[in-house]
């Protein structure tokens, strides 16, 4: 039987649904904990050697991408301080992670912060066809880059980890709250008590400091199951890559207009004209998650209803309808959407043009667009 610690450690890392903390300090509720145990006591932890050592991958990554790269400091220090004291109580120590994962994703998220650097030079020059294909060229990349990564870092590192603990069987595991959720359900029997540290404030997700909680519960709270979606999300996600590689978008757009993190693919599932309009509906594809739509089109104007659907609401979406109203219906298509529910005056813009990336002869490779 094993302790499992879910441990919410700081992180710079990408993912669409939390933005990271600056700084978490691992003392002192854990490590008041871990002094129950004795010297000898088994510790797993969610790393693959010793931070006193230098970081292969980081030397490795350094030399293949030209950039000076480190671990983020939240990261760093978290991990720094519960790895510390293991050695200090004479815990025997095993590092439950797997080089190769850590890698993978690692180098899927540098790349999508190097096209993001492309994308944001394009956002800054004028508003033209071209330019605005180049911009969704690269987006799209970027998509598909942070979707592999979350894919290795939240579904195939998770399932690595419950498979390092069973062969190992640690006295002790302490991960990433995220991943347990997953690890409860498919070996409750495995594990003897779980705790979990949480944020204090949980309506605030963002960068600054944070204060912790240890709480002993049978089962993590709505917040903290919430965020374990990720883990299956990733892999639906994931395998929704070929359906974008073998369907083209009718539309392709962003929401973002001065910043990254925007992009949609429309795709027109049914279609009927009504005198001289065109009712429309089919899904949308984001960077937030899956949604359906309804609308539409004239000679003048698209208008387009959306919402997300329950697994992309419940890791953050809006959960009412947003409406889309565009200006026009030229080469380039700009107007604006809507929040229901919201104060009218709450109108962001939007701009999308007729096609998918894939069907525009641009470089094959992005980072050199």
């Amino acid at each position: 039987m094993v302790w499992l610690f879910g441990a919410w450690h700081g992180t710079d890392t990408y993912l669409p649904w939390f933005y990271g903390v600056k700084s978490l300090t691992a003392e002192p509720k854990l490590l008041s904990v871990l002094d129950n145990f004795k010297a000898g006591t088994k510790v797993g932890l969610e790393l693959y050697q010793d931070l006193s050592d230098e970081d292969p991958i980081l030397k490795q990554l350094e030399k293949k991408f030209k950039l000076k790269l480190q671990n983020p400091e939240s990261w760093t220090f978290y991990w720094s301080k519960v790895l510390g004291y293991c050695k200090q109580k004479g815990f025997n120590i095993i590092y439950l992670d797997d080089y190769d994962l850590v890698k993978q994703y690692t180098e899927h998220y540098i790349k999508a912060d190097l096209l993001e650097i492309k994308v944001n030079k394009i956002i800054k020059k004028e508003l033209k066809k071209e330019n605005i294909k180049k911009r969704f060229t690269l987006e799209a990349e970027i998509y598909k880059e942070r979707i592999k990564g979350d894919y290795k870092l939240m579904f195939e590192r998770t399932g690595h980890l419950l498979k390092a603990i069973e062969e190992t069987s640690p006295d002790v595991a302490i991960i990433g709250a995220s991943h347990c959720p997953y690890l409860l359900k498919q070996k409750p029997e495995m594990f003897e008590k779980f705790l979990v540290e949480t944020p204090l404030n949980k309506e605030i997700i963002g960068f600054g400091d944070r204060s912790i909680r240890l709480s002993l519960q049978d089962r993590m709270d709505e917040d903290e199951w919430n965020l374990s979606l990720q883990n299956m999300y990733s892999k639906k996600k994931f395998l929704q890559l070929k359906e974008l590689e073998e369907k083209n978008a009718d539309y392709t757009g962003t929401w973002e207009l001065t910043d990254t993190g925007g992009l949609f693919f429309m795709y027109i599932q049914e279609r009927k004209r009504e005198g001289s309009k065109e009712k429309i509906a089919g899904r949308i594809i984001d960077t937030i998650g899956n949604a359906s739509f309804y609308g539409e089109i004239d000679e003048n104007c698209i208008k387009f209803t959306k919402k997300y659907d329950k697994e992309a609401i419940s890791l953050g979406a809006y959960h009412d309808e947003i409406l889309y109203k565009s200006e026009n219906n030229k080469e380039i298509i700009r107007g604006g959407f809507l929040l229901r529910g919201l104060d009218q005056s709450y109108f962001e813009r939007f701009v999308m043009i007729e096609g998918d990336p894939k069907q525009w002869k641009l470089p094959k490779n992005p980072l050199h667009v």
